[in-house]
């Protein structure tokens, strides 16, 4: 099964940003550098059989920041991941994406 360190790997093999700017869940002090992938665990669909846990997935949200709002990575990343939305928050644009690793 795949684990939060392999979906790290693939995100660095992407290559939208430095390799020190991708964050899984940073603590509120962090201090990112932009553009950034921030990463986090979202849910864990389970599917049970007979009341037992027979298949769990990891589902995460990525999030890519920028300046930019034009960055190529926004499409590239789209087709890699399902995209959720779009926002705007201190003058840096957040696209959100899902993924199941």
């Amino acid at each position: 099964m795949k684990n939060r360190h392999d979906l790290s790997t693939f995100l660095h093999e992407i290559g939208a940003v430095p390799d020190d700017h991708i964050y899984f869940e940073p603590p509120e002090n962090t201090k990112i550098k932009y553009p950034a992938l921030i990463y986090e665990l979202s849910n864990m669909p389970t599917k049970f059989a007979d009341n037992n846990p027979y298949n769990v997935k990891h589902a995460y949200t990525v999030t890519f920041v920028t300046d930019n709002p034009d960055n190529e990575y926004i499409d590239i990343l789209a087709n890699l991941m399902k995209f959720d939305r779009p926002f705007v928050s201190d003058g840096l644009h957040h696209y959100v994406y899902s993924i199941y690793y």
